[in-house]
């Protein structure tokens, strides 16, 4: 996976889970699935979680989500001028970590923060 904190991209980085043994209740970054009784998962999404899964192999931290939230209020900004700013300024820091985004990672950001 890849995770972006704050301005930094970070390539390869695994995510954890974790699995009670009492209740069989598991443990993401950003959700838990808990057990009901008529036998479905129910998935409950953290407000405190310190990161946010935006794409099937992209997570981001707390303060990149606030910046993009930041930058679509206080801008007006679209997806579409959030995302190119970003590939622009940070996309392609360097070849090992570079990490390009499309609109639908920052409108997705902005759903999942603003909720």
């Amino acid at each position: 996976m890849t995770l972006i904190k704050g301005t930094t991209v970070h390539k390869q980085v695994y995510v954890l889970t974790g699995k009670c043994g009492n209740c069989d209740a598991n443990y993401h970054a950003d959700h838990e699935g808990l057990n009901q009784t008529s036998g479905r998962r129910n998935r409950l999404y953290l407000n405190s979680a310190k990161y946010m899964k935006i794409g099937q192999n992209m997570w981001v931290d707390r303060s990149f989500s606030a910046a993009v939230i930041n930058g679509m209020y206080s801008f007006h900004a679209s997806a579409a001028a959030y995302t190119e700013y970003w590939n622009i300024t940070f996309g392609q820091i360097d070849l090992d970590h570079s990490a390009k985004l499309n609109c639908r990672h920052i409108w997705q950001t902005f759903v999942q923060e603003s909720i």
